[in-house]
């Protein structure tokens, strides 16, 4: 006799997810650099105590533990799929993660990173201050974008100092 309500398909609450050992996710999580913060930051609603448990996860102690958690193991087994890490790492096939760390800067992206106006980073390029140079530079966000425009090097950027005076007439009214 069927139950009332019931359906002989499986639901999400019902399908399987394969189990996966403390050991198998501490490389994982190794191997993205994901640290026990992060981790506990992330599921902090959705378990118990989430950074004991993490902890406890990525000591290796337990090696052999079970994660009784199902959704620590949909993100375990989505975050495989996905290869993908941390923001600003992509994951090559044979699972080493390489680094895409941005080498140039618009002037928009400049004048974010040094909290003043974009009028202040245009002039330090045009008086000579802040090396840059002119070309195409490609975004690629929902769609790949070309444009010409102010290229700043990430190594220039990092050597500018904003003098004072410029500081003070270069900053954002808030």
């Amino acid at each position: 006799m069927r139950l009332q309500g019931r359906s002989s398909r499986p639901t999400e609450s019902t399908t399987k997810i394969p189990a996966v050992r403390f050991r198998d996710f501490a490389d994982f999580a190794r191997r993205r650099g994901w640290t026990v913060g992060e981790l506990a930051g992330r599921f902090n609603r959705r378990i118990d105590r989430p950074t004991e448990f993490f902890g406890r996860v990525l000591s290796g102690k337990f090696k052999d533990s079970i994660i009784p958690f199902r959704t620590v193991l949909e993100f375990y087994h989505s975050a495989r799929k996905a290869g993908v890490d941390k923001a600003g790492r992509k994951v090559i096939r044979s699972g080493a993660a390489m680094p895409t760390k941005k080498t140039y800067f618009t002037i928009t992206e400049a004048a974010k990173k040094l909290g003043v106006k974009r009028q202040a980073i245009h002039g330090a390029i045009k008086k000579g201050r802040l090396e840059a140079e002119r070309g195409k530079i490609t975004h690629t966000r929902i769609v790949k974008t070309t444009v010409v425009g102010w290229k700043i090097d990430s190594k220039s950027l990092e050597a500018y100092r904003v003098s004072n005076t410029h500081q003070e007439t270069g900053k954002k009214s808030s």
